[in-house]
This record gives structure tokens, sequence and C-alpha cells, in this order.
């Protein structure tokens, strides 16, 4: 996404304001502009395709250097992000609830490092950590991804340059080695696209041929069209496919994959047709064009954390007016960026005395600089609320009867008829994102992985007991942990999980990567072999709602999943063990943390969801009539989490949600009565 001074086409400055407008546009209104992420796309064709020019035009002049190259890059790309950074993580310590900074003073670091697209493809297959709120700088897996681009091209021209003597034998060569890449490349981004979707977007060997297909066309030197009309006529064929891109594609497909092709090869068109005339070239000529053509890096680095950090900053969500606010802002900050950061570091480089080791020392000490201070902090921060949120949970044992779900109780009545304000709900607000189960989990307890196909039970109690619960399912099984320890310890029970992120407890498979498709069907078999061998007297299981589930053709995905699940507890039932099933809470609002910190009322209705929004399909609410059995029991908590219109995200002083779709360790614990009664029943215990 930086600029080239060697080469300055009018054309590609335009064709960076279009890329950059896409972007902003589409983080802005998403539902307006569907597919505008394709404007990532075009940036990575744009670079390969100068990067290229660049490199070869050195090769031929004889000033091929992969260290002036690299220093270049540095001096051109490091100082505008760097100064981006610095003030973000300023941002996040002056405006985030502290329960998120220890997950977005990380990917600072990470941003830093340029390895953001990484840790953000972790994150995507981590089932804990796919619902952390964006952080304002998760727009650095597109920089990232293109800084290991810069960092490798050179590499992979030094050996043609050292053994071939001849100049004009390298070209060739070239073309034949990127040809390669992009053809590999190009089929692994199908193959991954479909295998392991919620990684793979972000995967730098998914995205190579596209800044591959950029150095293919630089590569092969192609002439322009020598008719206007021509020139004319195929960059705007390549324009309609970047707008029909930008209009259809949702972040529901497939993506990158082969639909990738569409903005690419759009792209691809408007650079070959090298368009310097005519209607289109005047209007790619005017002034606010290529100025936006001129700052579209720095605009691409300010207008996410603005997004991100603004809301938080005026306590409101963004309506219109502080959009158009956001976009001013990233425009006037990007126009600073660019005449008092870039272009001033880009002139040292060009003079006479400038030498590339300075700028790696440069590079260096601001990177490890930031990424070792980052990380020191994100640990520290993550500490210090895991003790406080440890301190809290020791404070819960025994809980107020009107607190949270105890206020929707029979003997509520009794309650006071008054919400809390911000500063006594709990948790804190501050440290609501990080209530989450992970915090109770016995040290001896090992997480599963996406491929992992083996339950790794664990015994929450650490004791053998007469009464043996198993809790198993996805993660809306696991966040029942804290009042299910709770009730081990008051009773006497032995309490077993088995979690594992993405599976649920059912014979019917979700739709899912290919990994993760069979390692959860392995995992529910072998699972269901310990349940019914290992003497368990009671299983418990929830599940999340609103996926989507692999039914085959010519059958719905609510009676396929509802089957499937009946025909599990059936099993479960015909040995003799008993089913408690907790029907799945509703889906709050995006960002439901956010909302509730921006909230100067105290009745938080502005971040509560309609509940017929919140409500999704739970085959678990089916599948309870059509058990043969009576052991079988559906616990619905509808009616504490919603009234006939809405889902609150506060109820009884106690918040609701840590993230998009999970409760609170405290909310949850304040569910262990209506739990405890059932599960007595089910066990014929007084």
């Amino acid at each position: 996404m930086s600029n080239n001074t060697k080469v300055v086409r009018k054309d590609i400055q335009a064709l960076r304001a279009v890329a950059v407008g896409l972007v902003v546009i589409f983080h802005l209104w998403p539902n307006r502009l569907t597919g505008g992420f394709v404007g990532v796309d075009i940036f990575f064709v744009i670079s390969g395709f100068l990067i290229t020019q660049h490199l070869l035009r050195a090769v031929e002049t004889k000033t091929f250097s992969v260290l002036t190259f690299w220093s270049r890059r540095i001096r051109r790309l490091l100082p505008a992000s760097i100064a981006t950074l610095i003030a973000t993580l300023i941002g996040i310590f002056l405006f985030a609830p502290r329960s998120i900074w220890p997950n977005w003073i990380q990917e600072v670091g990470a941003s830093a490092a340029y390895f953001e697209n990484w840790l953000l493809a972790g994150n995507a297959v981590d089932y804990l950590a796919a619902d952390n709120a964006p952080s304002p700088t998760q727009h650095f897996w597109s920089l990232s991804v293109e800084e290991q681009f810069y960092f490798i091209l050179p590499l992979l021209l030094l050996p043609l340059v050292l053994t071939l003597k001849n100049s004009r034998k390298i070209r060739p060569a070239f073309l034949l080695l990127l040809g390669t890449i992009v053809t590999a490349s190009f089929i692994a981004s199908i193959i991954l696209t479909f295998t392991e979707p919620a990684g793979s977007y972000f995967y730098t060997q998914v995205r190579a041929w596209q800044f591959g297909a950029g150095a293919l066309l630089a590569a092969a030197v192609l002439k322009a069209p020598t008719s206007n009309l021509f020139r004319s006529t195929v960059a705007i064929g390549g324009l309609i496919l970047i707008g029909f891109s930008s209009f259809y594609l949702q972040g529901s497909f497939d993506y990158p994959g082969y639909w990738a092709l569409l903005p690419t090869v759009g792209t691809l068109l408007v650079l070959v047709a090298q368009v310097n005339s005519g209607w289109l070239n005047r209007f790619a000529s005017i002034r606010p064009v290529q100025f936006l053509g001129d700052v579209s890096y720095s605009l691409y680095l300010w207008h996410w954390p603005i997004i991100i950090l603004f809301p938080l900053a005026i306590g409101a969500e963004l309506g219109t007016i502080q959009k158009l606010t956001v976009i001013l802002l990233s425009l006037g900050l990007a126009w600073l960026s660019y005449k008092f950061i870039e272009q001033p570091f880009i002139k040292m480089g060009k003079l006479p005395k400038a030498r590339p080791r300075n700028a790696f020392a440069f590079m260096a000490a601001i990177c490890v600089g930031l990424l070792v201070s980052t990380s020191a902090v994100s640990n520290l921060t993550n500490s210090s609320i895991r003790d406080e949120l440890q301190q809290l949970s020791e404070s819960q044992v025994t809980l107020d009867p009107c607190l949270g779900a105890g206020s929707k109780g029979p003997d509520s009545i009794n309650c006071l008829e008054t919400i809390p304000n911000s500063g006594n709900l709990q948790p804190p607000l501050e440290l609501a994102a990080q209530d989450n189960p992970t915090l109770l989990l016995p040290e001896y307890c090992q997480g599963t992985q996406a491929s992992d196909a083996i339950p790794k039970p664990c015994n929450l109690t650490g004791v053998e007991a007469k009464t043996k619960i198993a809790m198993i399912g996805d993660s809306h099984s696991a966040q029942f942990l804290a009042p299910m320890m709770d009730l081990a310890k008051k009773n006497g029970w032995q309490v077993v999980s088995f979690s594992k992120g993405g599976c649920p407890f059912s014979l019917a498979q979700r739709k899912h990567d290919t990994v993760l498709t069979e390692a959860c069907k392995n995992w529910v078999k072998l699972a269901m072999e310990s349940l019914i061998n290992e003497g368990f007297d009671l299983v418990m299981t929830s599940q999340v709602s609103g996926v989507t589930w692999a039914s085959p053709v010519g059958q719905s995905q609510e009676t396929y999943s509802e089957l499937g699940q009946a025909q599990i507890w059936n099993q479960l039932n015909s040995a003799g063990i008993p089913v408690l099933s907790i029907r799945d809470n509703p889906r709050p609002i995006k960002a439901v943390i956010a909302c509730l910190v921006q909230q100067t009322s105290e009745t938080y209705d502005n971040c509560a969801v309609d509940r017929k929004l919140g409500l999704l399909f739970d085959p678990q609410v089916g599948a309870s009539n059509k058990v043969a059995g009576s052991i079988t029991k559906l616990l619905d908590f509808t009616d504490i989490y919603c009234d006939s219109k809405i889902c609150s995200s506060v109820i009884g002083g106690v918040i609701v949600n840590r993230d998009e779709n999970h409760i609170t360790n405290t909310f949850a614990r304040t569910l262990g009565p209506y739990i405890e009664v059932e599960i007595k029943k089910l066990l014929q215990i007084n």
C-alpha cells in the first residue's frame, strides 16, 4: 500500500484512491458495500506490480541490492505505521475498558513486528479467542502480509542475479519462478479457503498469488495498447470487475479462493491499459482523486483505529454524523502523516549520507521496543485482571439471592427493583470481557486444538465422588463450568468436563472446515463411549445456537440437527443416564461490552437486543420433544434473559455477556440454583 516515487502514474494513484475508498466505506457501511474488502486485494496487486518494476530496473542498471531495497521500504512504510501504533496505544489506554487491554495491546506488538496476520489467523481458529472484539490494529494484517512479501521477493531474485551473469536471462528466469509461485499459491488459496476458512483469509501463502500476479505483469513488460479507445475499454472492463466484486461479494463467501480473481483480474486490466489520455484520464487526474491516492497508505493506517476508538471516546455508537466525522478525522490525520512523516523520511533516504544499516537499526529498535513493551504490559494487565476476577469469584461463593438471575426467580418480589449504576455492576465493566471459564480451570486440565479428535476429560473437582456428572459440548457448555464447580463443592459431586470448541455433543455435524469436521465426528464418538462406560450418573450439555448444519440434500438443517441431537440423547437414556440440556442464551448486540461502557443511563436498554433477533435456532429445543424416554430435561432460561420484547444485557446488577455470544462467569453462577434443582430431580436427590 506504499507509494512509489520512481514511477508516478496517475491511473495507479487513482486506483489506489478507489482501493482505499472501498475499504473505508466498507468498514463504515458494511451493509451498503458488502464486498468493499476487495480494496485490500487491489493494493496487493499494485504493490506486486510496482515493487517488481523497481527491482528489475535495479537489476538492469546494476544497482540491485537487497539491503538497499529493504532500507527504502523501511523508510517509506515504518515511520507512519509506528506513529499510528503509538497513537493507537495511547487511545487504548485512554478510552478502552481494561478487560480489552491485554488482547488489543498484544495486537499492537504483533502489528509492530508485522505478524498480525498470523496472530489473527490463530485467533480465528481458537474458539475462545474468535469472539474477541475487533482491535484498533486489526487492519495491520494486510500490511503484515505486504511486508512479508517485500522481505521475500528480493531474496527470490538474488540467486538469479548471482548465478546468471547475463542480465537479459534474469527476467525470463524470474518470470518462470514467479509463475510457479503464483500457480502454487492460487491452488493453495482455493484449497485452504474451503478446508480452513476461519484462518486462511489471513494466511500469507493464500495471498501471495495476488502480489505475484502484479509481479508477473511487471516482469512480462507488456506494451500498452496503442489505441486510446482500446485502452479505455480495457480499463473500464477492469473497473467493472472491481465494482461488481465490491457490491456482489459478501463476508459469507469462501474468500479469497477463486472469488478473489474478480478484483485481481480487474486491477491487472487497469494496470495493463495504462490510460493516459481521454475522459478517463481527466477524471483520474483531478486533484481530489490524486490526493486520495497520495494519502492512501496513511488513510488506510489511520481510519480503522478511529472507527474503533471514536465510539469509546464519545460514549455513543457511530451514526451518520459520527461516521462522516470519522472520515474527516481520518483524512486530516492522513494528510498530516503524509506531509510530515512519510515524505520527510522518504527524502532522508535519498540523501548521499543515507545508509541502509541506519534504517535497519531504526527498524529494529522501534519494532523490538514496541513488541517487548506491549508484551510486558499485556501480560501484566492480564495477570492483574485474572487476580481481580479470581478474588471476585471467591467472594461469590455465596451469592446474593437477588443478584443476576435471582432477580427473576419466584422470590424476586423481595428484591429491590433498582438496577445498580455502572460503578456497582458485577463483574465490573473493566473486567467483564475476561470473566470466562479459563480462569477457573485447574492447571492439569488440557485445552483442545481444532485437529484434536481424542477427548481430554478433566476432573474439575480433583477427587472422586459417589455422584459423577459429565459436562460436555462446545464452549457454550463450558460457560456453565463456574456454577457446576460451585455445586460440586456444595453437594460433594464429581464433575468431569468434556469440552471442545466448535463441537456440539450431537450426531449431527456442524458445517466446519475439513479438519474440524472430521475431528468433531471422532471426538463425539469417543466421548460417548467414555460417558457410557465410565459410570456417569448424569450428562449436562449445551451448545451454541444459530450455526450452519451440514444437512444432507433433501433434509432441512432444522430436521437434521434435531434428529441428530435426539439420537445421541436416546443412546444415553437407553444406558440409563439422564441428560440435562440447557437451551442456549440469546445472542447479544455486537460489541456489547463497549456499548455498556458508553452508557450514561442506568437502564442499559440501548444495549439490549430485540428478542426476535437474539433468540436463534437451537436444535436442543426441538430435540427435547423427540426423545423417547423421560430422563432428558431441557432447561430453558429464556424468560430470565428476556421479556416479551427484549433480551437484556444487564440483569439484576450483573453483566450478562462477556463477548458477542458467551455469558460471563458471574451471570452463569447466578443460574446455579436453577441448575441444582433440575439435577437433583433427575438424580432423584432430595
